[in-house]
């Protein structure tokens, strides 16, 4: 009986999990376009996933940065160093404060600050 108790808690958070893992990874192309016009070339943004359990944030320095086709209806990705972010995970520096692209964007994510915490530190730099 135990072990199903604790299965179904698993199972249940993996689910709940699994419902904020791609909140805004894949775009309208004029959303995409306006997220690749906010990150510069050599600059560095920041990944962080509060509700996939980070402790820190990554920083990434961007070498190459695109919009492409996601060939699934009519959706966008942002791509950085050639790999699909989501934007409710990635954070650029604005007025000095690191902020939520996606929120910066005015897209709907939930679970996740409009500014990174600065009680976290860097768990890993790209």
């Amino acid at each position: 009986m135990l072990k199903n108790i604790i299965f179904s808690f698993l199972l249940s958070t993996m689910v709940i999990t699994s419902l904020f893992a791609d909140q805004a990874a894949y775009l309208s192309k004029n959303d995409a376009k306006k997220a690749k016009d906010l990150i510069k070339l050599d600059s560095v943004i920041r990944e962080y996933c509060k509700p996939c359990g980070d402790k820190g944030w990554k920083a990434i320095k961007v070498k190459k940065i695109e919009v492409s086709f996601t060939n699934y209806e009519n959706y966008y990705e942002v791509k950085v160093n050639n790999k699909g972010v989501d934007l409710a995970y990635i954070y650029i520096l604005k007025d000095n404060k690191w902020t939520n692209l996606a929120m910066i964007l005015k897209l709907s994510v939930s679970n996740v600050p409009e500014i990174l915490p600065d009680n976290l530190e860097t768990t890993q730099e790209e």
